[in-house]
């Protein structure tokens, strides 16, 4: 596609993201963005999955204010609950070296500091992306937290 054709892909895309948001906002007073992207780990201790969020920042909705790490956060808390029953995870709110790479981009960018909104990028390491049945795990443990997170809002 030529540079405009792009640019209009682009817009839509995240216009469409931001509508969406809303949506959920509108008709739950809340919403739940989930970015994810993809890593290849430099060695064998580094996490498996990192959360981004700019080390909080677009995390709006609190779940338990006591709490100090991600399980603070609405949908966070779900999140790394099922994800971390399986795989090694950074959550992403204190400085680490594995985790200022993957602080969040531009999607997580958008709803910095946005009401009612909780975005978070997941970063998932080539060695689960690769083998089917380690990502179905993931897949399954990110529709458990989901299921959770909706099921809070019902609650």
């Amino acid at each position: 596609p030529s540079s405009t054709e792009a640019q209009n892909i682009f817009r839509a895309y995240h216009d469409q993201l931001n509508n969406y948001a809303q949506e959920c906002i509108s008709k739950h007073n809340r919403a739940l963005i989930i970015d994810f992207h993809g890593f290849t780990k430099p060695y064998k201790g580094y996490p498996d999955v990192i959360f981004g969020h700019i080390f909080g920042k677009t995390l709006d909705l609190l779940e338990n204010s006591k709490e100090q790490d991600c399980n603070r956060y609405w949908g966070c808390a779900q999140l790394q609950d099922e994800i971390s029953k399986f795989f090694v995870l950074d959550d992403g709110l204190a400085l680490t070296d594995f985790n200022l790479s993957y602080s969040g981009g531009y999607i997580t960018h958008q709803f910095y500091n946005r009401s009612n909104v909780s975005a978070i990028q997941i970063e998932v390491a080539k060695q689960i992306r690769l083998d089917f049945d380690r990502t179905n795990i993931l897949v399954k443990a990110i529709a458990n937290a989901i299921i959770k997170s909706v099921n809070r809002i019902i609650i």
